[in-house]
């Protein structure tokens, strides 16, 4: 399986605010955007039209094959002079991982045409929907450096919720010279480059499974650090290595692991993780260590 690169992931800019991020204060050539997905946000249309009464906005898969589904397409919408008034709409956008803001010197309707031309891409077994519009998937295609190849010479920056919520980054942009750095490709005239085959799959079972982890209730309303969040997500990861790769599994295991974030790093979980019954008598035993562990401590 694909590696995480968790040294471009902390080398991406990342902000409380997402406005703070922008460059359209300083650029007046420059437009902003919501890029939604229906599909995560429930009743998407009627919140924006309760957010603006007028808006601007266009379903991606309007002129495409796919245009008897637009109940499900992402939207993309013109915020760029009154994105306040979205307010709301992009707070459930983080809290769903439901799209993405983007800027870009196109005009709405030209950067509506550019985006279909990547919502179906070519992978091993033929073609499929690329979900871009996904933050985990979009951050799969950052760390393969494949998000270029869609961002191209007419999307200057993409903003998107932060895979961990705490209480100093929500947002996270992808403008990072060590992830950016050499990759200025020229506008493409449809998917057909961008490679999302297994090693693309690959990375993108670890994206969802790092956004599932850090917005779960479970981590809520500690502090983690983030040496400490990549030590449970690599334990995590030693599961599903097992099979253990269904959430309402995944589940079971999540709890008992944060009661100990300080056994995380420990060779000894390692060692169990890798070999025990990864049932629920593997669960039971591994709560019975680390509370002998915890009370061995305490004595």
């Amino acid at each position: 399986m694909s590696e995480i690169n968790w040294y471009a992931l902390n080398e991406l800019p990342q902000a409380q605010e997402w406005q703070s991020l922008l460059n359209t204060d300083t650029d007046d050539t420059c437009y902003c955007y919501l890029l939604i997905d229906q599909c995560r946000l429930d009743q998407c249309m009627r919140k924006v039209f309760m957010a603006c009464d007028l808006p601007e906005y266009e379903y991606l898969y309007l002129k495409t094959d796919s245009q008897h589904l637009l109940e499900v397409s992402p939207v993309l919408i013109e915020c760029t002079h009154e994105p306040w008034l979205y307010a709301e709409v992009i707070a459930e956008l983080r809290a769903e991982r439901a799209g993405l803001l983007i800027e870009s010197h196109l005009p709405h309707q030209q950067l509506a045409d550019h985006l279909r031309r990547y919502l179906v891409v070519p992978d091993d077994g033929g073609e499929s929907y690329l979900r871009f519009y996904d933050p985990a998937v979009w951050l799969a295609l950052l760390l393969l450096q494949q998000h270029n190849l869609i961002k191209a010479d007419v999307i200057t920056q993409v903003i998107f919720p932060h895979w961990l919520k705490t209480e100093t980054a929500l947002w996270v942009s992808d403008q990072s010279e060590s992830v950016n750095s050499g990759h200025q490709p020229k506008e493409l005239t449809s998917g057909k480059n961008l490679n999302t085959g297994d090693e693309f799959d690959d990375i993108a079972i670890r994206t969802r499974l790092l956004y599932w982890v850090g917005q779960h209730e479970t981590l809520q309303g500690q502090d983690w650090m983030m040496n400490e969040f990549q030590e449970l997500f690599d334990v995590l990861l030693k599961l599903v290595a097992r099979d253990v790769t269904d959430i309402w599994e995944l589940e079971f295991w999540l709890p008992i692991l944060v009661s100990a974030p300080e056994c995380l790093g420990a060779a000894w979980l390692t060692e169990y993780l890798a070999t025990c019954d990864v049932s629920f008598l593997g669960r039971e035993q591994l709560q019975e260590l680390l509370t002998e562990r915890q009370y061995a401590d305490e004595m």
